[in-house]
């Protein structure tokens, strides 16, 4: 009963000093002052009607919120044919999640504007 008790100790301890040593190195090894000058596109083509974007959407953004450069990262959504419904959905989720909503012709004078109002 005590070398158990003892491993299970050892086993919690070493994950502490893992998750310390962690913490350690996030804090002198951050690379966040390099990532700050740095500017993303993420454009995401939708055509069709997609019975999941809200879902994909959600799944989308609580995955990647997390990372460090996702900051920087500008998310259009490029449709093309798709129905009135995902349109719908699109423009209700834009209020909650920052993203842009365009259509084919309109990308390269979407991104051409975000790149003038860019402050480096």
């Amino acid at each position: 009963m005590d070398t158990i008790f003892f491993m299970i100790i050892v086993f919690l301890s070493s994950l502490g000093l893992l998750y310390f040593f962690n913490l350690l190195k996030n804090v002198f090894l951050d690379d966040a002052e390099d990532i700050k000058n740095l500017y993303n596109f993420k454009i995401i083509p939708l055509s069709d009607d997609i019975e999941n974007i809200e879902y994909m959407i959600r799944k989308y953004y609580s995955r990647e919120s997390n990372k460090k450069y996702f900051r920087q990262t500008e998310v259009i959504f490029l449709f093309d044919d798709c129905d009135s419904e995902t349109k719908k959905i699109l423009e209700n989720m834009k209020q909650t999640y920052k993203f842009t909503i365009c259509e084919k012709g309109q990308i390269y004078s979407i991104i051409e504007d975000k790149l003038k109002n860019l402050k480096f």
